[in-house]
């Protein structure tokens, strides 16, 4: 690492930290690298909102679950999936209790680095119907070592089953813990009947299933936590303007309400002091505008016109 920063648990050393993520996703390269690990291993606490870069690439840090945060099998709220020896990390792990601990966290977070650099993945551009996250692991487990599995859940605009109750996929990565053994998937099941049991029902399915070139699974969640950003940057821009509208709405009808209020107010005042006071007033609200009259009617009062009798000449008229 080129840029060293120092005094992270105070605001100076986060902002440096800060300054030198503008515009970038990591602190160094395009992925997660030692510098990361280091880094944000020494950095006590959360980036606040005040450091938004220095967040961000924290964000990403831990969705790539370099620091212990992953998603095991059975989870209600996310789709991925892993086996349960995957990034266990004990709070101690964090260097909180002094520098020996801090050293150690160093060095298992830079073994753990190691082992992801080395995964590959799969993308599954079709998933059979009833087919889940389970059900894959455990048909490709067979030919090596499965890591982690993302299906997208089918929208509910565009679902095909009749079958509510049944969780339709539309399609999914799979990370591989090694380069070969993604590579030996992908070319020996591709285009490939699923087969198995004659009742299974994906007996008659075919496996559509590539292996991504230097594709890793940062890759794929840094994608994900861009989209689920923009998404919330819309729903907030669509909330501000039906909040903008409704408070439109809203001062119309006051406006409105005030407008009938002051006529009824006018007219019990017209009836106590007579019509003079009811004619000016009248006077007074009309407000006339005075307006031009169209360019069609006064050019045809100004342009002269030629008598009857020429005209019947030229045309043979009587």
């Amino acid at each position: 690492m080129a840029v060293t920063f120092t005094d992270l648990h105070a605001a100076d050393g986060l902002k440096a930290l800060e300054q030198h993520l503008a515009g970038k996703t990591y602190i160094s390269g395009d992925s997660i690298s030692k510098d990361d690990i280091k880094v944000f291993t020494a950095v006590p606490s959360k980036p606040g909102a005040e450091f938004p870069n220095a967040a961000r690439c924290d964000r990403h840090r831990q969705a790539a679950g370099v620091l212990g945060v992953c998603f095991y099998a059975g989870s209600s709220e996310s789709d991925y999936y892993s086996e349960e020896e995957e990034m266990e990390w004990d709070e101690d792990d964090l260097g909180s209790e002094g520098e020996e601990d801090a050293e150690v966290a160093r060095e298992r977070a830079l073994k753990r680095l190691d082992g992801l650099s080395k995964r590959r993945v799969c993308y599954l551009s079709r998933v059979p119907p009833n087919m889940n996250p389970s059900h894959v692991r455990q048909m490709l487990s067979k030919y090596g070592e499965v890591q982690r599995i993302y299906l997208v859940p089918e929208g509910q605009g565009h679902r095909k089953h009749t079958n509510v109750r049944v969780k339709a996929y539309t399609e999914g990565w799979i990370e591989f813990s090694k380069k070969s053994v993604a590579k030996r998937v992908a070319n020996l099941l591709n285009g490939e009947q699923i087969g198995g049991k004659k009742r299974s029902p994906f007996y008659y399915d075919i496996w559509n299933i590539k292996y991504l070139k230097k594709f890793k699974w940062d890759d794929l969640v840094g994608e994900i936590a861009e989209k689920t950003h923009i998404r919330e940057q819309k729903l907030n821009l669509e909330i501000a303007a039906a909040k903008k509208q409704c408070d439109h709405y809203l001062s119309n009808v006051e406006k409105s309400c005030m407008l009938e209020h002051i006529q009824e107010r006018r007219k019990k005042k017209q009836k106590t002091e007579g019509t003079e006071f009811n004619e000016v007033r009248e006077e007074k609200s009309a407000r006339p505008i005075p307006q031009k009259k169209p360019v069609e009617e006064t050019d045809a009062k100004t342009k002269p016109k030629l008598p009857k009798d020429i005209l019947a000449g030229v045309f043979g008229g009587p």
